[in-house]
């Protein structure tokens, strides 16, 4: 449903009115069929703009997203300045937090660079080491040894081989793989991944989406 209109009585807010809505494949489409739901609290959580002009004009595109080099994140026009997530147009959570790590490896090294430093070409962002990691928490299990018992389970974050292979990077022990597919039938990840998916025409059902 999408939020319509607030209700009130004697000048106070006691309910929301909400229009419902379904996916026809292409887009989300209206049904013009309200829904009144009652409250004693109200609160906006849809999202904030950006009220200084200037920024915008300076950072967006045409499309209103921050125009990007997508290899490293910055700014085609002001490359000092670097973006991922909502604001250059990706569609989930695992891919913005993704935006966030190639940014911050890219950023690490462009301040080397001005410091003469050459960090090369493959992203390792330096360690933080204390006397904890001196610990073994090593593990076998059916035969197999791991590093440790930390891994990743079968959902978005061992979605594809690049995504995997940097937590083992990073110390993860293990990953649990779903599927495997051929780069020309990647799997794309749905978002919202919760939405009412039956055939009624109102879609009064909630059920999951499968990626």
């Amino acid at each position: 449903m999408t939020p319509h209109k607030v209700l009130k009585e004697n000048g106070v807010a006691v309910g929301m009115e909400f229009e419902q809505y379904f996916f026809d494949g292409n887009e989300y489409k209206l049904t013009g069929e309200k829904v009144r739901i009652n409250s004693d609290f109200i609160i906006s959580a849809f999202g904030s703009k950006n009220t200084q002009t200037a920024v915008e004009a300076l950072v967006k595109d045409e499309k209103g997203k921050v125009n990007i080099n997508r290899h490293t994140m910055q700014n085609k026009s002001k490359p000092h300045i670097y973006a991922g997530g909502d604001i250059i147009g990706t569609n989930n959570l695992v891919d913005a937090v993704n935006d966030g790590k190639v940014a911050s490896w890219f950023i690490h090294k462009s301040i080397g660079s001005k410091h003469g430093i050459d960090y090369g070409v493959t992203p390792n962002l330096p360690g933080f080491f204390t006397e904890i990691d001196l610990v073994d928490i090593s593990t076998n299990m059916a035969g197999v040894h791991f590093d440790n018992p930390y891994g990743l389970a079968s959902a978005p974050p061992a979605t594809s081989y690049p995504m995997i292979r940097r937590a083992f990077e990073m110390g993860w022990g293990f990953a649990v793989t779903k599927t495997f597919v051929l780069d020309k039938d990647e799997i794309v990840n749905v978002a919202p991944r919760i939405f009412k998916a039956t055939n009624d025409v109102l879609r009064r059902e909630p059920s999951f989406s499968n990626i």
